[in-house]
């Protein structure tokens, strides 16, 4: 029984390690893709929407004796794993505490307290499975009355979720975000299609076919004809030249007709690809070119 219990202490306190340093997966390259809804509400109407976003780590520089990575959403920052804190760079150093930077969220902070800039409290945490993949994620949220907003951190994969609720007098402003898809470090996690799949024909044609992509070759984006002649589930994933799947460009089931989607590689990198369709009764692969 004894022998028991040291063996529950032992694997109780690895997976404590294993959970107690958060990652914030900053390389050039990498590709965040958010489902995003948002409603607006004032005395003069209402608006409201979905779309998908995408967060890209851009690129990165050496300043202030850090270095940094430019976000779509957040311009300039960087995570200190020693800290486990975020910093978004600030020349006119608006929080005292830094210099020369804005601390967004510290990702070790203890439950109930507050970070000294962001006016940020850790609201809670627990183990999840994201992707396929076990981790951890922490809860922050600003404030807690309206206004407010709930963040989540995931140890692997950075923020997977934003909430924001903002009322000011006869305006109300909802706004969410949930991570739906991302390339990190080269692997590609769920739905990272930001471009619907567009219908162009709903006559039934009397052959499959996949189309070579056009422009060929092309500089970040391109575009991708097929043809469907039953109904059925249609993928059409990319393949790198090793053969790895770098982006799944259609993964939905369609009607017999003609359509188009979008390819976007700017996250990638120069050379061959290969894009593979696969349907009930048919697959074809075409080569594509990407020069940047």
């Amino acid at each position: 029984m004894k022998k028991i219990f040291i063996i529950f202490a032992m694997l109780v306190a690895l997976s404590s390690n294993l959970y107690s340093q958060m990652n914030f997966p900053l390389q050039v390259g990498n590709k965040f893709v958010y489902y995003r809804t948002w409603y607006y509400w004032s005395l003069n109407g209402t608006s409201s929407g979905s779309e998908k976003v995408a967060n890209r780590v851009i690129k990165d520089s050496t300043f202030n004796s850090h270095k940094y990575y430019y976000t779509s959403f957040d311009n300039w920052i960087r995570f200190d794993s020693l800290t486990q804190s975020i910093y978004r760079f600030n020349e006119t150093n608006s929080c005292p505490y830094y210099y020369k930077e804005t601390l967004i969220d510290s990702l070790a902070m203890v439950s109930g307290t507050t970070n000294s800039c962001a006016n940020k409290i850790f609201f809670g945490s627990g183990n999840d499975t994201l992707f396929g993949v076990i981790g951890l994620t922490r809860v922050y949220k600003i404030n807690i009355a309206i206004p407010f907003i709930y963040q989540n951190y995931n140890t692997n994969f950075g923020v997977t979720k934003y909430y924001r609720h903002y009322v000011v007098g006869s305006t109300e402003d909802l706004e969410t975000r949930i991570l739906v898809g991302c390339y990190i470090n080269g692997v590609l996690y769920g739905d990272t299609i930001l471009t619907k799949v567009n219908q162009i024909s709903t006559e039934a044609p009397t052959l499959f076919s996949l189309s070579q992509n056009y422009p060929n070759p092309f500089n970040s984006t391109s575009n991708l004809k097929f043809q469907i002649v039953n109904t059925g589930d249609v993928k059409i994933i990319v393949y790198d030249i090793m053969g790895k799947e770098v982006q799944t460009l259609v993964n939905e089931r369609l009607q017999p007709g003609t359509y188009e989607a979008a390819f976007d590689g700017s996250v990638l990198n120069s050379g061959v690809y290969f894009y593979r369709i696969v349907t009930e009764g048919y697959s074809e692969t075409k080569r594509m070119l990407l020069i940047k």
